[in-house]
């Protein structure tokens, strides 16, 4: 019985989380315009509609966003499983002198919040001339400590004897690599995909100081100069671009939940 109420008390909670999801999808589609309240839960007396969206798209300009944060996301997920990777492997079944420290180093820049990084990675952007460029917000993210110290930690629980067997059969390094060692980390290169997916999608502040033209814009940069540049924009349409906005990423989530379950609970804690 006392299990049966803890499931109870859990599953509610659940769904309290999922209100604001569920008022945001919702009054995304609504023909009127209202303050956002109880109301929002289970609207009546509004129509629902496909023009907040269709609206965004063209006047917000969030076509043009959108790519941007598509283009983003996917070449600083891309190097983010590749060099963190690389960095992990060596890391991991390497012996040189200062790996002890690099370790060290790495787990530091994990405790180092990234708003402090904001002005020298500017004055390096700006002084490389990319600034208001794609690769300004690519380059500064194309490794990540998080990703790096994670899939150490996995790839420490794989076998050593596979990498022996295929050396002894005349693998390189290389080939050892991406042919055993990355198709054995699926699981945690999809925890790495899914961080590096949420954190380059959602990124507001890196956007706002490293660019400037609106061509070059994101997202969430996008919704906050929206808001900020119609004075008649409605909840509705707010609620429109917050959707286009939040759908990939929960799209992304529901494909890796599996492995992501896997990679957080298998080889992840092995040290």
């Amino acid at each position: 019985m006392r299990k049966q109420i803890l499931h109870i008390i859990l599953f509610s909670l659940a769904l309290i989380t999922l209100v604001p999801l569920w008022v945001m999808f919702v009054t995304s589609f609504l023909d009127r315009s209202g303050p956002l309240g109880l109301g929002s839960v289970f609207p009546i007396g509004g129509e629902f509609t496909l023009g907040n969206f269709i609206e965004v798209w063209i006047e917000g300009n969030f076509g043009r966003y959108f790519l941007n944060s598509l283009i983003v996301t996917f070449f600083i997920t891309a190097a983010n499983l590749i060099f963190d990777g690389m960095a992990a492997y060596a890391l991991a079944r390497r012996e040189f002198k200062g790996r002890g420290w690099l370790i060290g180093l790495i787990l530091i820049k994990l405790m180092i919040p990234a708003t402090v990084l904001m002005v020298p990675t500017f004055i390096v952007v700006k002084g490389l001339g990319l600034y208001d460029t794609h690769l300004a917000l690519i380059l500064p993210m194309v490794a990540e400590t998080f990703g790096i110290f994670l899939l150490r930690q996995y790839m420490l629980s794989l076998p050593v004897e596979l990498e022996e067997a295929a050396r002894l059969e005349g693998a390189s390094d290389w080939r050892i690599f991406f042919t055993i060692i990355m198709p054995l980390s699926k699981p945690a290169l999809a925890v790495v995909a899914i961080h590096s997916v949420l954190v380059s999608w959602n990124a507001y502040i890196y956007p706002l100081i490293l660019t400037a033209s609106d061509s070059m814009r994101t997202l969430p940069l996008g919704i906050a100069f929206f808001r900020s540049s119609h004075s008649g924009v409605d909840s509705a349409h707010l609620m429109a671009g917050s959707v286009i906005a939040s759908l990939p990423v929960i799209l992304a989530f529901l494909v890796f939940q599996r492995q992501i379950i896997a990679g957080l609970t298998k080889g992840a804690v092995k040290g």
